[in-house]
């Protein structure tokens, strides 16, 4: 009994440890400004990460927003924000769940070849609160969206892109980046698989398939990956077996 009762207090010493240590953890959200690429989230992290007291760093970049959790015994909003400053890059400055993130973004997709296609995407990304404006351009096959990132995501239209079965890359306003689109004969279309071959094909900047599918959509970069022949022979490289489309 008296072990039980000692196990029992024990216990109870711990749960209200862990309470007292959930406690002092407070948290902090900041708009980034400078803050527009993985390698600029890498920085900032790294920054506040050197601060005593800092616990964990969370990034939105669709947002330019950090959320920070710290010991307020420890360090002060303040200091952090000034970390921060130091690096004369990345700025912050106040967030709310009520600010408006303007942002906008383009797709691409080969498989909008008509007006009624135009006209069904339109419709179904309209009814998303948070979209200003949404407009489509045939000629190019290209999707523009401008929206507030408080109240939606671009993961919310790339599901709805997948759903009216439409197959896309991002749009990139440059002549460096070309598009192709290939079926796939043999090799891994799990987001785990496509993100290593992000990650380890050089010049390949994105890659999208949907589940129903086995045709994928690529965006490469042309001064590393010549034509849709070159990125076909790369990824043949690493195991697939393709057929350009």
């Amino acid at each position: 009994m008296k072990k039980m009762i000692l196990c029992a207090m024990f216990l109870a010493g711990t749960c209200n440890l862990s309470l007292l240590n959930a406690q002092e953890m407070s948290k902090a959200q900041y708009r980034v400004e400078g803050m527009n690429c993985e390698h600029c989230v890498s920085n900032v992290k790294q920054t506040l990460r050197k601060q005593s007291g800092v616990r964990k760093v969370d990034a939105d970049l669709e947002k330019k927003v950090i959320t920070i959790t710290y010991d307020a015994q420890k360090i002060s909003p303040e200091k952090m924000i000034l970390s921060l400053n130091a690096t004369k890059r990345y700025i912050p400055t106040t967030y709310s769940v009520s600010d408006v993130i303007t942002r906008v973004v383009s797709y691409r997709s080969d498989d909008m070849k008509c007006a009624n296609c135009a006209k069904k995407v339109e419709k179904a990304i309209q009814t998303y609160a948070g979209v200003d404006s949404v407009g489509v351009d045939l000629d190019k096959k290209v999707v523009t969206v401008k929206y507030d990132a408080n109240k939606v995501s671009k993961s919310t239209f790339e599901q709805t892109f997948d759903k009216l079965g439409f197959l896309t890359t991002t749009f990139y306003p440059n002549e460096i980046v070309g598009y192709a689109r290939y079926t796939v004969k043999a090799g891994k279309l799990d987001e785990e698989s496509k993100q290593q071959l992000i990650d380890n094909v050089e010049g390949l900047v994105e890659l999208s398939s949907i589940p129903t599918s086995k045709v994928i959509a690529v965006a490469y970069d042309k001064r590393t990956l010549k034509d849709a022949d070159a990125v076909k022979a790369a990824l043949e490289g690493k195991g697939y077996s393709l057929d350009i489309q």
